[in-house]
């Protein structure tokens, strides 16, 4: 019975090895091996230097403590050799990002994934893309200058590039990371290729600015995926399977929710602070957008801010509270909503450029009034679903982009007199529609339920006021073909 316990330590040590190892990034077989010849070889090597092996002292080959007949003897001794291995990979434990950046492309992906793995990855080999008319990198002047020495290192946040969603991966001077959202869930596996592929084996920070499925959908898969130290949410809940997901990741990793409020510093180490300016207050469980926490970095003279889906009371308040929002780089709100990006509150941040987080879809983002606004200022523009992800690089006094801005020009924003949409409800049939395709005010609401199913919610329906949307659609057409069925009350 004794020996019969020793091997099943023996074997379940090894594994706790091999997982471990392969969570932390390293080598996980060399690992496997080593722990399993470890407790081996050391008695071997104490017996064979004192010449005591024979026949019938076989039994020294199994490692001291498990050769007791005693359980709580063998117990005592699984438990240090687990002790040891804990101490070994604390004390070994692989740094967050090595010296030498990759910039190579995943060529291995799983086949599901490759469409949105080649989505992600577009641009991702130009890490200093050329002017076409002098072959020089795209350089950008910073909004303002001091007469501070240029801080030494460098700050990379790059807005991948996930469809109609959010993520944002940062690499601070100091060596340490952050990861804010991490699009949705078909975007999950792509997010974590990218991140591997950027050569960094753990993550210091990871932000969910709010529970919208676009911005939090792939965050489980990342978790699942690597050591996460931090994790920051506002202080508001859902009840969609995307959040369940996240949550239960979340508890897995054995991390607690920090809460993502104004006021709260990030800790990034040298060369370079972050700060959440917002949200300032909370706006209630229904008012997801306006909850996003807003992340203000610098780097020397230059600076970014990400606004999540923040929209225009939450920048209001911003505006109020007094807090720093200049920043050289502005992560438009909410993928270039009129909802967000007020004139007020662009004035206050004073960008010399803008990242739009935006992808395929029916809401019209970005917006025509919001891409006039962004020109009017002289803002240079920056677009992932048409440059794919974007790379900015700061060196503490001016911002390199990898790829040049996009030209536009202004267009003129026509109002039309429309009859007010129509919704008819009644108990055998309910459907709203649009007399086009695209509207500026969704009202079909698209939820996943706890058993994976999507389901579509239409106003006068019996679950409507009380569904929290992942999707919104215009008509149920849309709805259907995005794969969601109408709820049956």
């Amino acid at each position: 019975m004794g020996y019969i316990v020793a091997l099943l330590i023996l074997i379940a040590l090894p594994y706790y090895v091999y997982l471990e190892a392969q969570k932390r990034g390293m080598n996980s077989i060399l690992w496997f091996v080593g722990s399993i010849l470890f407790p081996i070889i050391v008695p071997i090597v104490f017996f064979i230097t004192k010449r005591k092996i024979s026949v019938s002292q076989s039994a020294n080959y199994i490692p001291p403590g498990f050769r007791s007949k005693k359980l709580w003897k063998m117990g005592v001794a699984g438990f240090a050799y687990l002790i040891l291995v804990s101490a070994v990979f604390a004390a070994g434990r692989a740094p967050s990002i090595p010296t030498s950046e990759k910039t190579s492309t995943v060529e291995k992906q799983e086949t599901t994934n490759t469409q949105v793995v080649k989505s992600i990855q577009t641009n991702q080999n130009q890490a200093t893309t050329t002017n076409t008319s002098n072959g020089t990198p795209v350089s950008n002047e910073p909004t303002t200058t001091t007469n501070e020495p240029t801080p030494t290192g460098k700050l990379e946040v790059r807005f991948l590039n996930v469809g109609q969603g959010d993520a944002t991966l940062v690499k601070f001077p100091s060596g340490k990371v952050m990861l804010v959202d991490g699009g949705n869930n078909q975007y999950g596996q792509a997010v974590v290729n990218y991140i591997k592929d950027a050569g960094v084996k753990s993550i210091d920070i990871m932000v969910a600015t709010h529970p919208d499925a676009d911005h939090i959908g792939g965050l489980d898969v990342v978790l699942q995926n690597f050591v996460v130290k931090k994790f920051y949410a506002p202080k508001v809940a859902n009840n969609t399977k995307s959040y369940e997901d996240m949550l239960l990741a979340v508890k897995n990793e054995g991390i607690g929710i920090s809460s993502a409020t104004a006021g709260v510093k990030l800790d990034v180490g040298a060369g370079a602070t972050a700060e959440m300016v917002g949200p300032i207050k909370n706006y209630g469980s229904s008012d997801m957008n306006n909850n996003s926490a807003v992340i203000r970095i610098v780097h020397g003279s230059t600076s970014f801010l990400l606004t999540g889906d923040a929209e225009i009371e939450s920048e209001s308040d911003m505006i109020a509270s007094g807090k720093t929002l200049k920043s050289t780089v502005l992560k438009v709100g909410h993928h270039g909503s009129k909802s967000s990006t007020s004139l007020s509150f662009l004035n206050a941040v004073s960008p010399s450029y803008a990242v739009i987080s935006v992808g395929h879809n029916n809401y019209g983002h970005p917006t025509t009034e919001i891409l006039n606004r962004l020109s009017s200022k002289g803002i240079k523009i920056f677009r992932t679903d048409k440059q794919g992800t974007i790379i900015a690089t700061s060196n503490g006094s001016k911002v390199v982009f990898n790829s040049n801005p996009m030209s536009y020009a202004p267009t003129k924003v026509t109002t039309t007199t429309s009859k007010p949409k129509s919704t008819t409800t009644n108990k055998t049939d309910t459907k709203t529609t649009t007399s086009s395709g695209d509207c500026s005010k969704p009202l079909i609401k698209g939820n996943i339920s706890s058993s994976g199913e999507k389901i579509y919610h239409v106003p006068g329906g019996a679950y409507y006021d009380r569904t929290i949307a992942e999707e919104m659609f215009c008509t149920e057409e849309q709805a259907i073909k995005a794969g969601y069925r109408k709820s049956k009350r």
